[in-house]
This record gives structure tokens, sequence and C-alpha cells, in this order.
């Protein structure tokens, strides 16, 4: 019996494929990394943070696994969180580099109305 006879009876008898167990597996051995919870916690205390975020593939069958996002640092001014993706960029040419941080307040605006009640 040659290996696609194998998948098919595979199929049929309800079970994953090998390269469905062989992904399955290498999730389970390498869970993904996401820190998005974390970086959510630290701006909302005022920081500026570093983060990269790059897709992961399975070892096995090179299927993406998913993707993780990393908190890499945090700072007190967007300055400083610069410096720091500016000196990880040389280093990580494979990844997404991002600075997220607390964001200004929004100011409502009053909508000012004419004699004719049209918006100006």
């Amino acid at each position: 019996m040659n290996t696609h006879e194998q998948e098919d009876r595979d199929y049929e008898a309800g079970c994953a494929t090998e390269l469905q167990n062989a992904l399955a597996l290498s999730q389970i051995e390498r869970p993904l990394q996401n820190d998005q919870r974390k970086i959510n916690a630290l701006i909302a205390q005022g920081r500026f943070v570093v983060y990269t975020s790059h897709a992961v593939y399975c070892p096995r069958t090179d299927a993406l696994m998913g993707c993780e996002t990393i908190c890499v640092s945090d700072h007190a001014s967007r300055e400083e969180a610069n410096e720091a993706s500016e000196a990880l960029g040389e280093s990580c040419e494979d990844f997404a580099i991002g600075i997220d941080g607390p964001r200004p307040p929004t100011v409502a605006v009053e909508t000012l109305f004419g004699d004719d009640e049209i918006p100006f």
C-alpha cells in the first residue's frame, strides 16, 4: 500500500493524515507565545512598549502554526522606545518590530450650528 492509499484509508476512517498529526505534535511541543495581555497592561500603566511579531512555521511540515507577539522591552518615553527599536532592528531583520504606548486623551469637539441647523 502506498502513502496515497494509506492517507485515503485514514481519511475514510476519520483519522487525521500523517501531516496533520505532525502539525498537531509540533503545536503541542512548541506553544505560541502571545504577550498581548502584558503589552496592554504596560500601556495602561503609561509605558511605551517595544514588541516583535512574526510568523511561526511547523518544523516538520512547513505549515503556518500561527503568529507570535513578544514584548521585548518597556520604556518611560517614546524617544527611549524608538532608540531601543532601532537597536533591535539591526539584529532582527526577519521580525516585524513595533512600538505601542498610551494614547493621548480624546477631546470631544462640539459642533456649532448656524440658524439653518447646518453644522459648521
